[in-house]
């Protein structure tokens, strides 16, 4: 199930936690829902893909593990289809279109080389089953530790450490940032050297034929006109497009199901419940217990939205109690 994610090597994986618990869940699903192993490795791969990239099981995870065995325990034994689809609508709630597009580019802000965020990139270019950039080689197979032999692959700068030093950029999380970082087999990465953008990119690209240059342009996420950019803005545009790279490959884990899942609906989000990135509020100025308005209402509602916006963004659902039942 892991490598049907699209993570092919031990090496992918940050979370023991993520892959102990997702076994788990695989055992329940095929020993008390009768699940066959083809479409185990369907839900299971989504669930896994959606776990690990969040850090479902990073902060308290014997407390996530218990709740998400207590939403499993409240199914009929036997029912295969209600456990899929309850697996699927929490990987629906957590991959929300906002996470898409405000809190996994804000996460890959990093020069991290063992972020989840990074390993779902590379998951979802072994899905996309894509080439190393300027090569017809497959990361999918040089990333299978079984045949990569040392030095088949590379992490290249797309902007080079000597180019930016000598554009006063030295600090090594913005050189190593893992928006500049592309995947090119090592003859590639040594013709480019330290040469600048401008002058290499069209070089490189020279006598590529343009269906196959588009092609890899979408799944190295470079934005048009990339080399033309400067650093920062390239910075910022890329990780919006690696973020969309990462969404299309994990919508590849939904053609077990004939088509790709409709996105998160309030109904999904209020089965739930509250989470590290859900959150409910009876109300935003009034007081039920004392039936007035209450100022105190206005600060909590605006702590809630500022401590979203000092991590990785959120869903917040007003009139709405902590027992998902809609006041008003």
């Amino acid at each position: 199930c892991v490598n049907h994610a699209g993570f092919r090597s031990r090496r992918m994986v940050t979370s023991e936690n993520a892959l102990i618990f997702t076994y788990i869940l695989w055992l329940i699903g095929k020993r008390d829902f009768g699940l066959d192993l083809k479409k185990l490795r369907g839900v299971i791969g989504r669930w896994f893909f959606m776990a690990h990239t969040t850090g479902r099981y990073t902060s308290s995870p014997e407390s996530q593990i218990e709740a998400d065995l207590g939403r499993i325990s409240a199914l009929d034994s036997g029912d295969g289809e209600a456990f899929c689809s309850e697996l699927d609508r929490i990987v629906r709630s957590n991959f929300t279109g906002d996470y898409w597009e405000i809190s996994l580019p804000n996460r890959l802000d990093t020069s991290s080389a063992r972020s989840p965020v990074l390993y779902a990139y590379w998951a979802s270019l072994n899905l996309l089953d894509a080439d190393l950039l300027f090569s017809a080689l497959r990361i999918r197979d040089l990333l299978d530790p079984a045949v990569t032999a040392p030095r088949s692959i590379e992490r290249h700068h797309l902007f080079p450490k000597a180019h930016l030093a000598a554009n006063g950029v030295t600090s090594t999380r913005q050189v190593n940032a893992i928006a500049n970082m592309a995947f090119l087999d090592w003859p590639e990465n040594a013709s480019i050297s330290a040469n600048d953008p401008l002058a290499y990119w069209p070089a490189m690209t020279a006598g590529m034929e343009s269906q196959r240059l588009k092609r890899q342009a979408y799944w190295h996420a470079l934005p048009v006109g990339w080399e033309q950019l400067d650093y920062p803005t390239f910075l910022e545009r890329r990780r919006d497009l690696i973020a969309k790279v990462v969404r299309d490959g994990f919508e590849r884990l939904w053609d077990d199901k004939g088509a790709a899942e409709p996105a998160s609906t309030l109904v999904d989000l209020l089965a739930v419940g509250e989470s590290q990135n859900v959150e409910f509020k009876s109300t935003a100025r009034w007081n039920v217990h004392a039936s007035q308005v209450d100022k105190k209402m206005e600060h909590v509602i605006a702590k809630t939205v500022c401590g979203f916006l000092n991590g990785e963004g959120g869903t917040l659902l007003i009139g709405v109690d902590d027992d998902a039942q809609v006041l008003g």
